[in-house]
């Protein structure tokens, strides 16, 4: 947000933002007739962040696996809110709803909380799972007030579960969401775990971010190359972003995910400061070298879920001597109670 509009709130903001979408609704153009189990994914991303991507294409394997015959029907995060009135009309009390994964809980990303909060508000009686996320509140009076509000709104559905992606933020939700029902669960894209491998593998992969974020400089990622690979190594350089302006859905998605992980599953080893990156690697079972970024993300979910694994070595300083990764096959991480939130029936009088 910029100018005035840092003086808003996020509720007053994302009023602002989708007064169109609010003042022109759309119907939605589903048959509710047909009588099998309706599982509703309203803030998919449609960006080209295939981070944010594979969650969702996790997010539809998973539920898909659970419930063989339902049918998961996705509304993209922004274009839902001109679908609401219609929803509210569609969707049946007993149905479930999930949200998206990531890093955009808090008021770091203002349009994805406003929607988030948006939902949970305008289904008050229906289960709703957020599926695994990092959080963040800014430290000063506006990051305050969010808290508040967020507390309020989340509180307000108690058939509403929140699930943490690492310890730190799961010990953040349970401080500042007393009264919601708070999980602590890997990030759903380690649900991926061996859709792709490859035989041969050749050259390091580097996968570093070029954004705020960013805490390691191309001299010291080069003398990390040198010190694992050599100074003559092939080096493939590859990104997790995507720049497009065409929504990225369904087979789209499908295609753009796989094709990523088959990129990192052809290297001999990654370098990466990115979250995804690492995770990427991992479902691969590509031997990673992870590097710290300036949020902590990668070295939370390290700490947590992959601090034993040979196959990624997380470096905590760029100058500190390296222990090379290993070559490994990642084992499958433990979502058991992720599937039973999915699988819990909606208090009744909730």
């Amino acid at each position: 947000m910029s100018g005035f509009l840092n003086e808003l709130t996020i509720n007053q903001y994302g009023k602002i933002r989708f007064a169109k979408e609010f003042a022109f609704q759309k119907t939605v153009d589903i048959d509710i007739t047909r009588k099998n189990q309706k599982i509703w994914f309203l803030d998919a991303p449609s960006y080209g962040n295939l981070g944010d991507q594979a969650i969702a294409y996790a997010i539809n394997r998973f539920c898909k696996n659970i419930f063989p015959n339902s049918e998961v029907l996705e509304f993209q995060e922004d274009c839902v809110i001109q679908y609401l009135s219609s929803l509210k009309k569609t969707i049946r009390p007993g149905d479930l709803i999930v949200l998206q994964g990531g890093g955009n809980l808090g008021n770091l990303y203002p349009r994805y909380e406003f929607i988030r909060r948006t939902i949970i508000k305008s289904f008050p009686h229906n289960r709703i799972v957020v599926f695994p996320q990092s959080v963040y509140f800014s430290n000063d009076r506006a990051g305050r007030r969010e808290i508040v509000t967020a507390r309020k709104t989340y509180a307000a559905n108690r058939n509403l579960v929140l699930f943490a992606r690492d310890s730190k933020s799961f010990q953040e939700m349970k401080m500042k969401f007393p009264e919601t029902h708070i999980e602590l669960c890997p990030d759903i894209v380690f649900s991926l775990n061996g859709i792709v491998s490859a035989e041969n593998r050749s050259g390091i992969g580097v996968c570093m971010r070029d954004d705020k974020e960013k805490m390691i400089s191309p001299e010291q990622t080069k003398k990390i190359i040198e010190q694992i690979s050599g100074s003559n190594a092939e080096i493939r350089k590859f990104d997790t972003v995507l720049n497009t302006e065409k929504s990225i859905i369904g087979a789209y998605r499908e295609r753009l995910v796989i094709s990523k992980l088959k990129e990192f599953a052809e290297c001999e080893t990654v370098v990466t400061d990115r979250l995804h990156g690492m995770i990427f690697s991992y479902i691969t079972s590509t031997p990673c070298l992870a590097v710290s970024n300036s949020t902590g993300k990668s070295l939370y979910a390290y700490n947590d879920w992959l601090n034993g694994s040979r196959g990624i070595t997380f470096l905590h300083n760029p100058d500190d001597s390296i222990a090379k990764p290993q070559n490994e096959t990642s084992m499958n991480l433990n979502f058991s109670n992720l599937k039973k939130a999915l699988q819990l029936k909606t208090e009744v009088g909730a």
